[in-house]
């Protein structure tokens, strides 16, 4: 990363990256290239828990696994955090060697890591820095969340909430082709089009297709 000084190694960047617990002799980390959903659910689901459990977010587990730095105009920032957003919302899935690192963190093997203790939790609050709770006390109703509840005798949780993100797109089944549309100019009548569609999508994407064009049209 070009003009940046790194101000802290994450424990996934440093030259000893902590052991996970010793597990199955017969298990083996599954590929980044080949791991099917379950599989990936599984990963999200004990992440969130293990996160939850110690109050992080995937943020702090960016700064944790990859370090920090300080960039030109003095910002400090998480090193890569593309890397830990990504694990957290179900977009990629950590090689062996990193999951061998997660797990060392959390103190669990690596097959662990594929055990989640319940379903898949989203992680609803992010901490706010100072400067983000300054300028959360000035929003659009004028009041100071933070002063209010001191002033009540509550205490401030310093939390805002976020709406979760989607889900990333569901990808389609071996062997399935990606829907084609066709159109083509009505050849008597220049207001209308034929249209066929061919090829697999999720349900509620075929589902909502034909809400589209039903009943008006048959």
């Amino acid at each position: 990363m070009a003009n940046v000084e790194v101000i802290r190694e994450g424990f996934l960047m440093g030259e000893r990256v902590p052991r996970p617990k010793k597990g199955p002799g017969d298990f083996a980390w599954p590929s980044p290239r080949t791991v099917d959903e379950a599989t990936k659910t599984k990963f999200r689901a004990r992440l969130t828990e293990e996160l939850l459990a110690r109050g992080m977010n995937h943020k702090d587990l960016a700064i944790l696994a990859h370090g920090e730095v300080r960039r030109k105009n003095g910002h400090v920032v998480p090193r890569q955090p593309a890397a830990a957003r990504n694990w957290v919302f179900g977009k990629s899935f950590p090689t062996a060697s990193a999951a061998e690192g997660l797990a060392g963190y959390f103190k669990i093997s690596t097959a662990d890591l594929l055990k989640p203790a319940g379903d898949l939790k989203a992680m609803p609050l992010l901490r706010m820095t100072a400067k983000q709770k300054k300028a959360h006390a000035k929003n659009g109703n004028g009041h100071d969340h933070e002063a209010a509840a001191a002033m009540s005798g509550r205490k401030g949780t310093g939390a805002v909430r976020v709406v979760p993100e989607p889900p990333p797109p569901l990808p389609l089944p071996e062997g399935a082709s990606a829907p084609i549309v066709e159109l083509k100019s009505f050849p008597t009548d220049p207001r209308f089009m034929a249209v066929s569609v061919s090829g697999v999508m999720p349900v509620d994407r075929a589902l909502a297709l034909v809400a589209m064009i039903h009943p008006e049209h048959r």
